[in-house]
């Protein structure tokens, strides 16, 4: 069988540790497969020289590839190389086979354990003779082959309609009355729509254009998909081909409009504005130009007046292009742009509700060429009138779009297309609510995808949307840079900067972007780096982000090793705006920014005294209490003060029908006092705050949110302080009485606050009174599961407080394998804070109860493979915590430190 015989084939990559004894079993195994001549094989033997990291090169030919061979000999381990490869399979959905030598080691790995115990259903074969595994691995490709072929192993490609046998459903009808280009110009548009089957679909047919208005339309079609820059040569041969569809006075007026355009593409909106208003003059004294046109072009005025008021910091809501729409008697459309659009809004309807009522076991998106198609029509329309504005707003249709196919499809392909889409539009809201809700298949992302969105930025070419769009991509994504990445783009950014403070263009835009971008890096920026951000917004007098700089400063963290050279240029900078009164009056993030350093450096209280006299109230309620170290009398003091605000609250909340809320919690305050054992209590002081929170929970004009911080509170004390008598005789009261308890005032919005939190929080009371029996808490957890997200998040972090109160006791409680079974269902709901809150209080279960831990740590190196960075952070930070299981603890180590996140990676590397 020859090669020739197959016009595709299959892409195998083999992976294995690089050294000798391996080498030759690859070169057999590739010799084997590429006779058959229906693979094509990759080694890395055969990698040419190349600038590209060769961490990387390889693992764009995984992402390349259509099946990956893993050859692994159980004596051997599995490397750091090896791992990542099978992680960045996983990631992108690949078809694997894993083939396990024993000859030397009978005891299975860690990677085969997890493939065992997997629900995946990955492949894997052992062989017994390590100079076998080249001829079973040879016989396991081939039995896989015809299932590749079959069933693609890309989500999409296997499940989109064959698009070369699809038919039109209609051709576009142009019976409007003021049609006047030939419709001809509408019905073949397979090289338009082509360009973006491949932005969307990854699509590798190659169509020639037919003419050469597809040819030029479909190049400005890939600048406003971000693929390319755009040429104003390109560009001048385009309106070419649109003028020869125009005639009459329409013609000079489209041929104005395209001019316009051009200017816009440039980022010249001045000269875009300038040529608009008169071709609107132009067109607004023309009779035989319809209404709608006049109106149109107005919009495209208005539109970029207000990008060019967004550069100047000006707010305007009139300019010449809304004012010309206030005094047009016509309605504002575009006769055959509105059914366009109306028939795309209609295609993804039809998606959507496919996609409600179909079986569970269907898997078909057979609709989405159909949206795309409705897109490249728009377009098409869009160019041939000139309209800018609906030519942009096809990024604002696709991005939606996209991004209810990426969530619906979870491919990685689709995945990057939308943030492509959402860079470019440029929408801080926008991207970062996406990333959010994307969850934990943004993992997947890696270092050329980072590229491919540079790239995208590059070619916005509106110079301040392109900076924004910038900060975007490192805001949302710097942690997947790669270290000579994000290196090169955080100087370029930083330069850019300096010179944006000079002239302060589109200020509220980029000023916050780039304090977010400092604010979301911390783990990856140096100090000094984010100090600098906060003088030179200082220097440049730049008052109105003091606010949010200092918002900044509150997370900043100080590294054991830091040059003290830096901490004290910090602490003077701190001085000397503490003795500004206008800062010291405008900005109410100062002395909490001012807390934060002082928590980390002991040696800095010529702080404290400032800090007394700038801001007495808040160095007495807040700053005293967290910074400085208190003895028993000041201690008691505290407990007097929320005591004092407990019961003034319990008097004046509700009186006369009225209530209030407010920014600090007693109850809370109290509970971390508390929470380290104090070893001698003041008995009055004692009977005076349970007294008082008793009050709390028996009154009907008490908000509820106050009664579960207050039950809270009673849980914590008879954990920490079981033995005390007027704390138990307190427990034991609200146990009996607490039937009898009003619900309280609906809590100011804060709708997690309800009477099903309220009864879980007594549930737990009684668990640390053991005053329940196994049957009782299994009905508890039953009826923790209809609880609302926002309700399952408090109880969540509530339980993990009252863990480690257990812990600190060494309290046994009954119903241990309940919390364990209710917090392994929490890892598996769609909300990212319920499975991070649940894997934190997994980990805070184990150290309760160690015979936990093997299903604990298998859950967790499950989650190293497909959870957000977050909760891999949150996992790895607590592995100390483990006592026995070494090489499980180590298997999650090594997958940490071959994440796509830096942090996750910094993570595990300190965890050995």
């Amino acid at each position: 069988m020859q090669r020739e015989d197959f016009k595709e084939q299959v892409k195998v990559f083999i992976s294995s540790n690089i050294d000798d004894k391996y080498k030759l079993i690859r070169e057999s195994l590739k010799l084997l497969l590429e006779k058959t001549g229906m693979c094509k094989v990759y080694c890395f033997e055969e990698e040419p020289g190349s600038s590209t990291e060769v961490r990387e090169a390889y693992l764009y030919h995984v992402g390349r590839s259509d099946l990956i061979v893993f050859l692994i000999d159980n004596k051997d381990g599995i490397n750091s190389g090896t791992l990542l490869e099978v992680k960045r399979s996983r990631d992108l959905k690949k078809k694997c086979i894993f083939l396990f030598c024993n000859e030397k080691e009978k005891n299975i790995t860690e990677l085969q354990k997890e493939i065992i115990n997997s629900p995946k259903g990955e492949k894997y074969k052992e062989v017994s003779e390590f100079s076998h595994m080249a001829e079973e691995a040879y016989k396991s490709v081939l039995a896989d082959v015809v299932d590749i072929y079959l069933r693609y192993c890309g989500n999409i490609a296997g499940a989109i309609d064959n698009i070369g046998e699809s038919k039109e459903k209609e051709n576009i009808e142009l019976k409007e009355k003021y049609s006047m280009v030939n419709k001809s110009i509408y019905k073949d548009l397979t090289y338009i729509k082509n360009i973006l089957y491949k932005y969307v679909l990854n699509f590798n047919n190659e169509i020639e254009a037919k003419d050469n208005f597809n040819l030029y339309a479909g190049l400005l079609f890939e600048v406003l998909l971000g693929n390319i820059k755009y040429s104003s040569e390109n560009f001048e041969k385009l309106t070419e081909e649109i003028i020869k569809l125009h005639r009459g006075k329409l013609k000079t007026v489209i041929n104005q409009r395209l001019k316009a355009m051009s200017y816009y593409w440039q980022g010249n909106i001045e000269a875009a504005i300038e040529v608009l208003t008169e071709t609107m003059a132009l067109a607004n004294k023309t009779k035989v130009i319809p209404r709608w046109v006049v109106n149109d072009i107005a919009i495209d005025l208005r539109n970029l007046a207000y990008i060019r008021d967004e550069y100047n910091n000006v707010i305007c809501f009139e300019n010449d292009g809304q004012k010309m729409l206030d005094s047009s008697e016509e309605s504002v459309y575009f006769p055959v742009l509105d059914r366009m659009t109306s028939n795309y809004y209609e295609s993804c309807f039809k998606d959507y509700l496919k996609e409600l009522i179909k079986s569970p076991t269907t898997v078909n998106i057979g609709g989405v060429t159909n949206v795309l198609d409705n897109i490249a029509n728009v377009f098409v329309v869009a160019l041939v009138y000139g309209s800018i504005t609906h030519i942009y707003c096809i990024r604002d249709r696709l991005s939606l779009y996209l991004k209810y196919l990426s969530l619906n499809t979870r491919d990685h392909r689709v995945y990057c297309a939308t943030v492509k889409m959402l860079l470019l539009k440029g929408k801080s809201k926008d991207l970062y609510n996406f990333v959010n809700i994307y969850g934990e298949y943004t993992d997947a992302i890696n270092n050329n995808d980072i590229s491919e969105w540079i790239n995208t930025v590059e070619n916005i070419p509106i110079e301040y949307r392109k900076l924004n769009s910038k900060l975007l991509l490192m805001g949302a994504f710097g942690y997947y840079f790669s270290d000579e990445q994000f290196e090169d783009y955080f100087a370029d950014v930083k330069a850019e900067i300096r010179i944006w403070t000079a002239e302060q263009f589109a200020g509220d835009i980029i000023a916050k972007e780039y304090i977010k971008v400092i604010k979301n890096l911390q783990k990856r920026i140096s100090l000094n780096d984010t100090l600098e951000v906060a003088y030179l917004f200082r220097q440049k007098n730049l008052k109105r982000w003091y606010n949010d700089i200092f918002d900044m400063l509150q997370d900043i963290s100080i590294d054991e090793k830091e040059d003290l050279k830096i901490l004290k240029k910090y602490i003077e900078w701190l001085n000397e705006c503490l003795a500004d009164h206008e800062i010291v009056e405008g900005v109410s993030k100062l002395p909490y920014a001012i807390q934060t350093i002082r928590l980390q450096l002991k040696d800095a209280e010529e702080l404290d005294d400032k800090v007394k006299n700038v801001y007495p109230e808040f160095f007495e309620k807040i700053y005293k209490l967290n910074v400085l170290t208190h003895e028993k009398e000041e201690l008691n003091y505290y407990i007097k003060k929320c005591v004092g605000d407990i019961v003034e609250r319990n008097n004046t909340q509700g009186k006369d029908g009225k209530y209030s809320g407010y920014m600090d919690d007693p109850y809370r305050t109290l509970e971390n006092i508390f929470n380290d054992e104090m070893e001698e209590l003041d008995n009055k002081l004692v009977e005076n705050l349970c007294n008082a929170v008793c009050e709390t929970l028996k009154l009907e004009t008490q908000t509820i949110d106050s009664k579960i911080s207050a039950l809270e509170l009673v849980v914590i004390l008879n954990i920490m302080y079981s033995n005390n008598p007027i704390i138990a005789n307190m427990g034991n009261q609200i146990l009996n009485e607490y039937e009898e308890y009003p619900i309280g005032h609906k809590a100011f919005f804060k709708r997690a606050y309800t009477k099903h939190v309220q009864k879980c929080i007594y549930t737990l009371l009684k668990v640390a009174k053991k005053e329940i029996d196994k049957v009782k808490i299994i009905e508890f957890f039953a009826e923790l599961y209809d609880c609302q997200n926002a309700e399952t998040i408090l109880i969540l972090q509530f339980m993990r407080r009252f863990f480690s109160a257990i812990e600190k006791k060494e309290i046994h409680i009954e119903g241990k394998e309940c919390f364990l079974q209710y917090l392994f269902e929490g890892v598996r709901n769609e909300n990212r804070n319920i499975r991070c809150w649940s894997y934190i209080n997994l980990m805070e279960l184990v150290s309760i109860e160690s015979e936990f831990e093997e299903v604990v740590l298998n859950a967790i190196c499950k989650a190293m493979d497909d959870e957000t960075y977050d909760i891999k952070v949150s996992v790895l930070s607590r592995l100390k915590n483990i006592q026995g299981h070494e090489k499980l603890v180590d298997y999650i180590i090594a997958k940490g430190k071959v994440d796509n996140h830096y942090w996750v990676r910094k993570i595990a590397e300190n965890s050995v």
